[in-house]
């Protein structure tokens, strides 16, 4: 029963104590009307007084629950605010990977003892968004959701109110969506260090698959390049010669430098580019390769074998030790003893 209830039925109570007594007074103790009022008020006085006491301890009861309930309303905001902090800093896909970034996301004091355990509890997992689960009701969750859901879908999205992690998988696919919108976004995002290495990786793959000779002679000159792999700047090496894109051999030798081209990735390019280019512009390429960087020398040297420049090939030898390009001098003695074999039958290395 709600207080109006209880207030009402005590009204109807004190009038029917009220009345009896009043009643009783008059037709049975014959008393004067005066005298029964009297009487008949200070029969009810206790009946008051015990509406009275009950009606503040309702008060206090309903206060307190009043209070309790706002309480756990802010433990519940709370918990929905740290799983919303955990679910926008989580950095990876996988939780066997140690890449989610520490966020002390968890509330220091809730309320209820059950839902400081729930706080801390979920604070040891990493959240991962299930994008496929139906939504839960909180506006809040939902609309992070919906947030994901059209990233997911390829939709550039601002997302700079949530404050999204770097690394937040989302907030990466957000930033190639913001590259596959045109060339100029992408070459923007590939010469921003700022950004990730995969999406300034994606955004120069987006250039080169563009083939656009001006946009990519643009990514290459935008010293840019620590953000690839060796193959990726091979296969955009091999596409300027595709589209005719002229550039100095200092400036390939410095591509190849900053990626981190070794002995096998230069012989690797020059393999892959052989069927690009005539012998005389292959042989010039890894010639001035191999003068700007010792890196690219075994790489000249195949041409050199491949092209059977062999009195070229004699004359860089001297300039190795003893110890070095054994498998080309083992080569080049059998060759001289009339006997042949496949340069790949050795192990091109110093």
């Amino acid at each position: 029963m709600n207080f109006t209830g209880y207030a009402l039925f005590s009204l109807v109570f004190f009038v029917a104590v009220f009345g009896g007594a009043f009643g009783l007074c008059v037709q049975r103790y014959e008393l004067d009307t005066g005298l029964a009022l009297t009487t008949a008020f200070w029969v009810c006085v206790p009946v008051g007084v015990f509406f009275i006491c009950t009606s503040m301890l309702l008060f206090y009861k309903k206060l307190r629950t009043i209070i309790v309930d706002k309480k756990l309303q802010k433990d519940f905001t709370l918990l929905i605010d740290q799983i919303h902090a955990q679910a926008t800093h989580f950095a990876t896909h996988s939780p066997l990977e140690s890449t989610f970034e520490k966020v002390d996301s968890s509330p220091s004091k809730l309320y209820h003892p059950s839902n400081q355990q729930l706080s801390n509890t979920i604070a040891r997992f990493h959240l991962v968004p299930a994008l496929d689960s139906q939504d839960s009701g909180n506006a809040k969750i939902d609309k992070l959701f919906s947030l994901y859901r059209a990233i997911a879908q390829g939709e550039l999205t601002d997302i700079r109110k949530y404050h999204l992690n770097n690394n937040n998988p989302f907030a990466l696919q957000n930033t190639k969506n913001y590259a596959l919108k045109s060339n100029k976004n992408a070459l923007e995002i590939f010469s921003d260090p700022s950004k990730s290495d995969e999406v300034r990786a994606y955004a120069f793959r987006l250039i080169c698959e563009s083939k656009n000779a001006k946009d990519l002679q643009k990514a290459l000159n935008a010293n840019a390049c620590d953000c690839l792999d060796p193959s990726s700047l091979q296969q955009a090496l091999l596409l300027c010669k595709e589209l005719d894109i002229a550039l100095d051999p200092a400036t390939i030798a410095g591509l190849c430098k900053q990626v981190g081209f070794d002995t096998n990735a230069y012989i690797s390019l020059a393999k892959a580019m052989q069927a690009q280019c005539t012998p005389d512009v292959w042989l010039t390429y890894f010639k001035q390769l191999a003068d700007n960087d010792e890196n690219a020398q075994m790489a000249y040297l195949l041409v050199l074998v491949e092209l059977e420049m062999v009195d070229t090939l004699e004359q860089e030898l001297r300039g190795f030790g003893g110890d070095e390009a054994k498998g080309l001098r083992a080569y080049m003695e059998l060759k001289r003893a009339g006997k042949h074999y496949p340069i790949s039958a050795f192990v091109i290395a110093k």
